[in-house]
């Protein structure tokens, strides 16, 4: 994932092709914030509609365990 910080705009490779990815942004007080899915891919561009702070990005894949990322949203 990169940048990170971010200034809105972060970069994920999967580094597989996968049919289905899930992910999702919590902020500090673990309101989601932002969810989307996305399908038949192994690159994502996610745009961050969120002010500054920091955040914890959640990415499922279907059959793999749930990675957990901290984002800094400058």
């Amino acid at each position: 994932i990169y940048p990170n910080p971010s200034n809105g705009k972060i970069h994920i490779n999967l580094g597989d092709n996968y049919e289905e990815v899930h992910l999702s942004i919590t902020n500090s007080v673990g309101q989601v914030v932002m969810r989307t899915e996305y399908n038949k891919v192994n690159k994502i561009e996610a745009h961050l509609p969120t002010p500054t702070g920091i955040y914890c990005l959640t990415v499922s894949l279907i059959g793999k365990p749930k990675h957990y990322i901290k984002i800094i949203r400058q």
